[in-house]
Parts: structure tokens; sequence; C-alpha cells
């Protein structure tokens, strides 16, 4: 086999498994894919009925998905009892500040703030 032809292929096989080293020390090291957070109330610990959770943060890192949200108190029961909602006003602005209300709650509780916050969709 020609030397010059050899040593390139061999510089290659070196690099990918160098690569392949680093990748795999990286993740055998890793904590879990991703992290619940629940808010106060709603871990599933303390008897909340919550099908879901209000946000998981991805990896050990500092990348956090919220659940959309509405403006019901948080927790509320699951299924819905109607005796939790009679008391709040539905109307334009009492819900949308509940809605930013639980978010900010959200992101707090993963541990950031509002500010932080560099993406919402709908």
């Amino acid at each position: 086999m020609n030397p010059l032809t050899r040593s390139p292929r061999r510089a290659a096989a070196l690099i990918a498994a160098g690569a392949l080293t680093l990748f795999l020390a990286g993740c055998g090291g890793a904590g879990p894919a991703f992290e619940y957070i629940h808010l106060p109330g709603t871990q599933p610990a303390a008897g909340a009925n919550m099908p879901f959770t209000s946000a998981i943060r991805v990896g050990s890192g500092t990348i956090v998905f919220l659940s959309g949200t509405t403006g019901a108190p948080t927790p509320h029961s699951h299924p819905h009892v109607p005796s939790e909602f009679d008391h709040l006003d539905f109307g334009p602005t009492p819900s949308a500040t509940r809605v930013m209300e639980s978010l900010k709650t959200m992101v707090e509780a993963a541990g950031g703030t509002l500010q932080d916050i560099v993406q919402v969709t709908r």
C-alpha cells in the first residue's frame, strides 16, 4: 500500500476515533435527558392528580420548555371541579393576569425569571 494514501486514511481514522471518544465521554457522565419541573402543590407526592407537568428542563442545562397555561388556578383538580372556578373572573384582563402570573411561577420554579424568556410560540 502506498504510504502517502495510508497516512491520510490513518489520520482520518484517528480523528474519527478521537471525536467518538469525546462524544461518548460527554454522554457517559450526563444526567437524565430531562427533568420535570412541578409547581408547588402539583407534585405527585403531594397527591395532586395533574396529568402533565408545568415545565421540563432539558438535561442539566438552562433550556426549559413550559407547557401551555390558562387562567385556571394552579393547582386544580383533574377532572375539573366547577366549584374551584366559581370565584374567578374570566374576563380578558383578569385571565391574562393569571396566565402571566402562572408563567412567572413556572419560570421561577425552573430557576429563572421572566427576563430569561427568549421565545414564545402559540
